[in-house]
């Protein structure tokens, strides 16, 4: 569908990146070509399918309700999300040790597309801490996440 409607690729681009800056015509054509080669269309609805009927559907339907999130995790959101409302991000406290939400202003759905630097930067710092935290303590890391 993705290569094949790329009408529809573009309205989901323009519908997940509110900034004009980065959703001009020619970063529009740009996410649109790389759809245009029948191996990578074929992964990302590949991706897009597994996730919506294997993770989605069943997170909605409350599978994973009765299991914490242990591991130490960070979530980035756009603050003009369209399919993930800033409203709807609260509620997760019962369910995870260590999970903090930023959130980022004027972004939409595509972090990465819209925001690459702001996105590495911030993955980077979180896991530098993860390290320093885990050096401090003399733990290994793959204990202290258990």
């Amino acid at each position: 569908m993705l290569r094949r409607l790329p009408a529809f690729t573009r309205l989901l681009f323009r519908l997940g990146n509110p900034n004009p800056d980065t959703r001009a015509a020619s970063a529009v054509e740009q996410f649109i070509a790389t759809l245009r080669e029948p191996d990578r269309a074929r992964a990302a609805e590949r991706v897009q399918t597994q996730f919506a009927y294997r993770e989605l559907v069943p997170t909605l339907l409350g599978k994973y309700r009765p299991t914490r999130l242990k591991v130490p995790t960070l979530m980035l959101n756009g603050t003009k999300d369209f399919a993930l409302s800033p409203a709807g991000l609260g509620g997760y406290e019962p369910y995870a040790d260590d999970l903090r939400v930023e959130l980022v202003t004027d972004a939409g759905h595509f972090l990465p597309e819209e925001r690459p630097r702001l996105v590495a930067e911030t993955a980077h710092r979180f896991f530098s801490r993860l390290i320093e935290r885990q050096s401090a303590s003399q733990v290994p890391l793959t204990e202290a996440t258990r």
